[in-house]
């Protein structure tokens, strides 16, 4: 392998990881914006006005 090749190679190493650290992240936004749904759910149920 020349000099090129490894650069090429390591950047798509790092686009790699990039690419699964995004995908990562909005699984864990979805992931968050469900609990506070449901947190706040069952707070609202929880803590009624009578």
């Amino acid at each position: 392998m020349n000099k090129e090749e490894c650069k090429r190679q390591h950047l798509d190493h790092v686009q790699g990881v990039i690419t699964r650290m995004a995908g990562n992240s909005f699984q864990i936004k979805g992931f968050c914006m469900a609990m506070a749904t449901i947190l706040g759910a069952l707070y609202a149920a929880n803590f009624r006005c009578e």
